[in-house]
């Protein structure tokens, strides 16, 4: 049953946004539905037919071949670090950058998407981590969400920046969705 909210006159205030949030959870399922059959096919993501991811591991093995002696002792140092995080906060770690891969999140967004009983279910601690830790920019991200918001809902500025910032929407900064509208082609 969803919880009611009342204003000072004892009028029941209705929620607006409320299927854009419910179209956000079924997207966060779908992506998070992905992740499980990835992992119980051994999470092997060089079987994906998807090109980026390709493209990202062929980006990969090429840094790994051009570094040098000193960033693998970094990177040995990196490892023993990463030794000691627990795997709770790893596994959110690898889940907010599945999630941000896929499609536009803003940091909020993110965080209440791992944290979640209808997405990753992460304590707040393992939920912190992914967020410090994760390779994003969210101004990116808010370019995405307003192309998307555009190409599948037209709408003007002014509603396209309430839809960026709304907490019933995507929750970007007011900074990040005055960049993303900025950068939408004329």
């Amino acid at each position: 049953m969803a919880k009611k909210y009342y204003d000072e006159n004892g009028n029941e205030i209705k929620k607006r946004g409320g299927c854009l949030k419910t179209v956000l959870i079924v997207i966060g399922a779908i992506v998070l539905l992905g992740i499980v059959i990835g992992a119980l096919n051994g999470g092997d993501d060089s079987a994906s037919n998807d090109p980026q991811t390709e493209e990202n591991a062929n980006q990969k093995e090429a840094d790994k071949e051009n570094s040098s002696s000193s960033d693998e002792s970094q990177e040995e140092k990196s490892s023993n670090e990463e030794d000691d995080v627990p795997r709770e906060h790893k596994n959110a770690l690898r889940e907010a950058q599945n999630y941000v891969d896929n499609m536009p999140f803003s940091e909020a967004g993110l965080y209440q998407q791992l944290t979640s009983e209808y997405g990753g279910q992460y304590p707040e601690e393992a939920a912190q981590y992914a967020l410090e830790n994760v390779d994003v920019d969210y101004n990116k991200e808010a370019v995405e969400a307003a192309e998307s918001y555009q190409e599948n809902t037209p709408m003007s500025d002014s509603a396209l920046y309430d839809q960026l910032v709304s907490e019933y929407g995507s929750q970007f900064t007011p900074e990040q969705a005055e960049y993303a509208i900025s950068q939408l082609s004329e």
